[in-house]
């Protein structure tokens, strides 16, 4: 299972690095696709704490 905790510590200062911006989203996605949605926040629980103690 990946860790993500580097990732998400570095959300806070560093958000606009971690998000693709239109021209890197155009590169995978062809302009005749229409956006439908577009999520650039959520809640994500970190499921995989150790909770045992």
């Amino acid at each position: 299972m990946p860790d993500f905790t580097p990732t998400v510590t570095l959300v806070p200062d560093h958000r606009e690095l971690l998000l693709a911006d239109e021209v890197e989203l155009r590169r995978r996605i062809p302009a005749d696709i229409p956006e439908i949605i577009r999520l650039d926040q959520w809640h994500h629980p970190y499921l995989l704490q150790d909770t045992r103690g």
